[in-house]
């Protein structure tokens, strides 16, 4: 489960003196996963795709990964690739889960070609995400 260090700290405020070093603490004993500043689960278990749009946004999965995804290409791919916009730069996060990479695509070419998937999560919950389609993310990558 995806979780807010407001959250976090919310909820440690009633049970806890020091709601910092309640969060440090589950963070060494490894209980939580920092996943970039402000974010972090604690299920090393959730899928590297739906955190995509979480770690850095507005964006979708493209490229590379969404090309293997749809089975087109037969190498696998370590990093999960990502489009972003009203960015203008590229971005790279390397999180305990895998590493995320976020290329700035123009704001004309952004909205077409992107589907909404949805996953089942390991609580129980469904999970959505974006994710280009096989054109759209041929077109990304050229």
């Amino acid at each position: 489960m995806i979780k807010t260090y407001l959250g976090l700290m919310d909820e440690f405020s009633s049970s806890y003196a020091s709601p910092k070093m309640r969060l440090s603490r589950l963070l060494k004993a490894g209980r939580l996963i920092r996943l970039r500043r402000g974010l972090y689960t604690d299920d090393a278990a959730t899928p590297r795709l739906t955190l995509a749009p979480l770690i850095y946004g507005p964006s979708y999965v493209s490229f590379q990964t969404a090309l293997a995804a749809a089975g087109l290409i037969p190498e696998r791919v370590e990093a999960v690739m990502c489009a972003a916009f009203h960015k203008n730069k590229n971005r790279v996060f390397r999180t305990p889960l895998g590493e995320y990479r976020y290329l700035y695509l123009p704001d004309a070419v952004y909205p077409y070609g992107v589907n909404l998937v949805e996953t089942a999560a390991g609580n129980g919950q469904a999970v959505s995400w974006l994710m280009a389609t096989p054109e759209k993310a041929l077109c990304d990558a050229l």
